[in-house]
């Protein structure tokens, strides 16, 4: 029209870019253990499985490429009682970063503090004492030996594990094969 060019632009696109698999490993037993000083008499329990997608607007994009944002899930557990309240939030990532995550081959793992992480969406679900001990002792048990493999261990594999310890019905994701 009239010589000039039109340029055409795609509409933006938010990409969150996951930094916190450069954190260090946390100690899950030490991380954990500070729910032993709140007496289980009269406490309120609960746990929480967070999702954050890879691409904010398009909840169809599982993984971005050019970013290297996997999306994540982690926990959140809680527990409190009177004036004594504690809330520790627990990622499972690749050891050593993700670009190795990506092989088919099963890598070391490590759980982080996932403390302000985004999030997309939730689901909490409160406990009895009993049941979060139990959920505190799954916890432990996968700290023993599990490892990060993107198509068949990954952060949403433990956070449902985690979060299922103690449910009749299970939470289940339906597998994408990539």
């Amino acid at each position: 029209t009239n010589g000039e060019s039109q340029v055409y632009a795609d509409p933006t696109i938010m990409v969150d870019f996951e930094t916190q698999d450069q954190l260090p490993a946390i100690d899950i037993v030490k991380y954990i253990k500070c729910f032993n000083n709140i007496p289980d008499a009269g406490s309120i329990c609960s746990i929480e499985i967070f999702a954050d997608i890879p691409v904010d607007s398009d909840p169809n994009k599982i993984f971005d490429f050019n970013s290297g944002s996997p999306g994540h899930a982690f926990i959140q557990i809680k527990k409190s009682n009177n004036s004594q309240s504690v809330i520790q939030n627990i990622g499972f990532y690749p050891k050593v970063g993700w670009k190795p995550a990506v092989t088919n081959a099963p890598i070391e793992g490590k759980f982080v503090d996932n403390s302000g992480h985004e999030f997309n969406a939730s689901f909490k679900m409160n406990l009895s004492p009993q049941n979060f001990n139990s959920v505190l002792n799954e916890i432990l048990y996968l700290g023993n030996f599990v490892n990060y493999d993107i198509d068949n261990y990954n952060c949403s594999d433990f956070a449902l594990d985690v979060f299922n310890t103690t449910r009749r019905e299970r939470f289940v994701i339906p597998m994408i094969h990539i």
